[in-house]
């Protein structure tokens, strides 16, 4: 007896479910047009974290100052930029508190 074709159908009908009801504005943008992309991401995470310390069990840690120094760096000028940004397109509004 093949177990496989009604795992599949499910699988395939939990698709079209999704598809259905997503909203028509995000029709054809990246990484929200279908939830493959999120499926696909999640699996490779559960995949990176359940062989990650078994990968490293008997190994060195990697050295990774120097890419997160870069990082925090990035991240810090990042929201310096937007923290900008939002003050330069709020402040200029009148705020007015009423009474």
């Amino acid at each position: 007896m093949n177990y496989t074709l009604p795992i599949t159908e499910k699988i395939n009908e939990f698709y079209q479910w999704s598809l259905s009801i997503s909203d028509d504005r995000t029709k054809g943008w990246l990484m929200i047009d279908s939830p493959a992309p999120t499926i696909i991401y999640t699996v490779i995470y559960f995949i990176i974290v359940g062989l990650g310390p078994r990968y490293m069990k008997n190994r060195k840690p990697f050295k990774l100052t120097f890419i997160l120094i870069q990082y925090n760096v990035f991240m810090t000028l990042l929201n310096l930029y937007i923290a900008i940004e939002v003050c330069r397109i709020i402040l200029p509004f009148e705020i007015t508190v009423p009474n």
